[in-house]
């Protein structure tokens, strides 16, 4: 089974608070792995890259380095041990559970940024992140876009099992969410309580939604399953894909 949630409207409030853009967030999330509408992409400018940890850490269980910054960009979703990019729980409220840069190579023009998370039937497969950019090697930086994969009050649990795997995908109405990119930071938060709610991170009102959701600091962390930075396309990959689109057409035409 595979859903797909358009969460524009319902992260309207959300996105309301960031200064500038045009920002869409669509998130898609199913009932396990292989059915996921998007999987990881090796177009991730981050692909195998290591970030550098900014704040915070890892759940006490997630030992292995495999499981911990590695995970982010591994181009791999849950690994064997169950435990890929899981981090630690009670960061206090409107601490990031999980801080991570990534120094890109050369500047990127950047099209979507693509979040996955999962877990079982819990909270620890929802997500909630701010990214921030910079387009002069991490001397300023752009404000922090939030994005809240499920709204507050959401449930997932053996009661209500809606979902263990999610990808959020943040892009910008003119198809390019920021350009010259030199350097990515993810601040990562916790989402929930140990029943399976959505809660946002922050006690009282949320500074980047204006709005209290009404619950307490979520404290359970999400496992991060895949950060992605997808740039925009070449001239000439859109080109060849609408030459190809055309030639599609073509055949169907003939066909008809």
């Amino acid at each position: 089974m595979r859903t797909s949630i358009l969460l524009c409207a319902a992260l309207a409030a959300l996105l309301a608070a960031v200064p500038a853009g045009a920002y869409n967030v669509v998130v898609y999330q199913s009932i396990d792995e292989p059915s996921l509408a998007l999987q990881p992409s090796p177009d991730s400018v981050i692909r195998g890259m290591i970030g550098t940890l900014l704040m915070g850490g890892w759940h006490p269980v997630n030992t292995n380095p495999a499981d911990q910054l590695a995970a982010f960009t591994d181009g791999a979703l849950m690994s064997a041990s169950g435990l890929s990019g899981l981090l630690n729980d009670f960061p206090g409220s409107g601490n990031p559970a999980n801080m991570v840069q990534y120094d890109l190579l050369a500047p990127v023009d950047v099209a979507e940024i693509r979040v996955f998370s999962g877990n079982h039937f819990d909270g620890r497969a929802y997500h909630t992140y701010t990214v921030e950019f910079s387009d002069n090697g991490g001397f300023t930086w752009s404000n922090p876009i939030y994005v809240q994969s499920h709204p507050s009050g959401y449930t997932n649990n053996s009661s209500q099992p809606n979902l263990k795997r999610a990808v959020s995908v943040l892009s910008d109405t003119s198809g390019t969410l920021m350009a010259g990119v030199t350097n990515v930071r993810f601040s990562l938060y916790s989402t929930s309580n140990t029943q399976g709610w959505m809660w946002d991170p922050f006690d009282g009102v949320n500074p980047f939604t204006g709005v209290d959701d009404g619950f307490p600091a979520a404290f359970e962390s999400p496992l991060i399953l895949e950060l992605e930075v997808i740039p925009v396309p070449e001239p000439g990959t859109l080109a060849v894909l609408g030459s190809a689109l055309l030639g599609m057409g073509a055949m169907l035409r003939r066909r008809a």
